[in-house]
């Protein structure tokens, strides 16, 4: 199998602050992918000395441990720290994200945050003889909006509390504008994981404005600059794009190449059916996750099913409008920022990727 290992072909950079949605589903998880560019990063970090952070926030029941043991089975030695940092118990969300804010990797559970705050509600002791019982602890009801309000504030919080490295200042270019004082050469990165799950918890309102704080906040801030890897379900496009290909009889190879972006059925649409019609009519707020972030990644499965050398395939678009991949370096302009689609095999060292004929632009 002539594959290559997957961070070897993303088009996205560690040193290029962009937002970046994953749409998966339910046939093709993309966690790996948030696993792959975290560990790209922190381990990019290790080779100079300038200090990447990494913040992930997970809306999933996935627990802190079991996120930093993926991770460290793939080589991350941050994870490990972390690990060694946290013990044998699962560190609580509550107070971690506030008292490491200067480490390299952090992990934030919204959804035991969100448990925590639940069970001490359900543990406020009851008195027999006071129906209202005015001596227990005033612990505030909680609050979707106001909870999601004081997440984006850490969030904020921690973008701005990076140290920059005199060194690493942009005066590459010597005609005295200082315009770019205190830029950082070297991003930080905030993956916020399952987003779909989280508006289970917190509606999909509260949720999409949320990423549209956060990404507007990455976009237009100069002096701490930080990428936005989001990850949300696609599982009803994804249906649509399947659905499309079984139309297209005899074809499917074909679309799948030139289709582009999969969220919404792509670019391109073939007559429309009562199936078709029907799943286009279910509204989906992940769809408009695309409209805020620069690049999209879809991860589908394969529309002739999992086989031993491929697992899925992934498709990368440019949105318009948005700044692009930009991966200016030499080293990945033959060939890495052309790239449109490739298909991917998991294994027990990474993932690897395999290209495609008439997958590059």
């Amino acid at each position: 199998m002539n594959s290559i290992p997957l961070d070897h072909t993303l088009p996205l950079s560690p040193s290029c602050p962009r937002s970046v949605v994953i749409y998966d589903s339910i046939d093709a998880d993309g966690r790996f992918l948030l696993h792959t560019f975290a560990s790209q990063v922190l381990k990019s970090t290790t080779k100079r000395s300038t200090k990447q952070r990494v913040l992930w926030v997970s809306g999933s029941p996935t627990t802190p441990a079991q996120i930093a043991t993926g991770l460290r089975k793939i080589g991350c030695d941050a994870a490990t720290s972390y690990l060694r940092r946290c013990g044998s118990a699962v560190r609580s969300s509550r107070t971690s994200h506030d008292d490491d804010s200067q480490e390299t990797f952090q992990i934030r559970s919204l959804a035991a945050e969100i448990a925590e705050w639940m069970a001490q509600q359900h543990d406020i002791p009851a008195n027999d003889d006071t129906p209202g019982n005015t001596d227990a602890p005033d612990i505030p009801k909680w609050d979707a909006e106001d909870f999601m309000k004081h997440v984006y504030r850490d969030v904020k919080r921690w973008s701005q509390n990076q140290s920059v490295d005199p060194s690493t200042m942009n005066d590459n270019d010597g005609d005295g504008n200082d315009a770019d004082e205190g830029v950082r050469d070297y991003p930080n990165w905030l993956i916020i994981d399952d987003c779909t799950a989280l508006a289970n918890l917190v509606g999909s309102r509260l949720t999409f404005q949320f990423l549209q704080s956060i990404v507007a906040h990455a976009t237009k801030t100069r002096t701490a600059p930080f990428g936005v890897l989001i990850r949300c379900s696609a599982d009803v496009d994804q249906r649509l794009a399947r659905q499309q290909e079984k139309e297209n009889s005899g074809s499917s190879n074909a679309t799948t190449l030139n289709l582009g972006w999969i969220g919404g059925g792509g670019p391109t649409h073939p007559d429309i059916t009562n199936t078709t019609s029907r799943l286009r009519s279910i509204l989906c707020w992940e769809r408009a996750v695309s409209e805020i972030v620069d690049g999209v990644i879809d991860v589908a499965a394969l529309a002739s099913g999992y086989s031993r050398e491929a697992h899925g395939r992934l498709v990368f678009t440019e949105v318009p409008g948005g700044r692009g991949w930009n991966v200016s370096n030499e080293a990945n302009d033959s060939s890495s920022n052309r790239l449109q689609v490739i298909n991917y095999c998991l294994t027990d060292s990474g993932v690897r990727a395999i290209r495609l004929r008439g997958a590059t632009n």
